[in-house]
């Protein structure tokens, strides 16, 4: 009914309304009133989360005490700093293991087997995903930095770790930016930094690329796939091992498979 009295005004023209009671007006801009602070306040109630709620009410009133334009301002900045509140508290790294967990497929003699599943403590692999941004990149940071910690670094120290950006879609400045940080403060503590699952030519790539996280000084290195760095990092262990058994006066034991884990220990000593 209401759609057809308004083609009508349309169709009659606009001196129809000055026969219109002024109280009818009112009540009808009252109705539509009430009908839209039912929507936005009584109908959603416990429907959003709290914080979605909060701003729907802080809109309604800036709209009552200013206007239109300011609710909308205020409500555009309210859902941004939501976005930000909500997604920081979930973290980007869905999982992280050391390199006794995660190995390569590659077949390997017995012998070195057993001495990649010791050396494996020294590689640390973090999964990551989703869009990294400032909101995000805050645990991760505090996850890596937590690793080369005084403490846990004498107790536990590694020699490298992996950062799996597979499924990662995408990260802004503030990110990137941190990745460079992380990678200065590791390379003190003497920890190789490894990237995979990196398109080379993709998004990710060109803004790690683009803050000099690939540059000649303290270059990262990446690798197609996980497989493919873990492959490297077992690769260098063992090189380590032989290099020991060149330079060391006594040699290794003849029983291989009885390596200690202090011989192992000083075959990955941080340089």
């Amino acid at each position: 009914m209401l759609a057809v009295g308004t083609f009508g005004v349309l169709v009659i023209g606009p001196g129809i309304v000055g026969y219109i009671p002024i109280m009818i007006v009112g009540a009808l801009i009252y109705m539509l009133g009430i009908e839209l602070l039912e929507e936005a306040l009584v109908d959603t109630w416990g429907k959003l989360h709290r914080l979605e709620y909060l701003t729907v009410v802080t809109i309604v009133v800036t709209m009552g005490a200013w206007d239109f334009v300011a609710g909308i301002i205020v409500g555009i900045i309210l859902a941004c700093v939501n976005f930000v509140a909500q997604t920081s508290q979930k973290s980007a790294i869905t999982a992280t293991y050391t390199g006794q967990v995660a190995l390569s497929t590659v077949r390997r003699h017995p012998l070195h087997a057993r001495f990649l599943r010791e050396a494996g403590k020294q590689t640390f692999v973090i999964k990551l995903a989703g869009f990294l941004f400032f909101g995000t990149i805050v645990s991760v940071e505090k996850r890596i930095r937590g690793l080369v910690d005084a403490e846990a670094f004498s107790e536990r120290p590694i020699r490298f770790l992996i950062l799996d950006f597979l499924y990662v879609n995408g990260l802004d400045f503030s990110a990137a930016e941190a990745f460079t940080r992380l990678n200065r403060i590791l390379k003190k503590k003497g920890v190789h930094m490894l990237v995979c699952g990196l398109d080379i030519t993709g998004e990710v790539a060109t803004s790690l690329q683009n803050v000099g996280l690939f540059g000649l000084d303290d270059a990262v290195e990446i690798f197609q796939d996980l497989n493919s760095a873990l492959e490297h990092c077992e690769n260098e262990a063992l090189k380590a091992i032989h290099d020991h058994k060149e330079t060391s006066p006594a040699g290794l034991s003849p029983s291989e498979g009885n390596l200690s884990k202090s011989v192992l220990w000083r075959c990955l000593l941080l340089k």
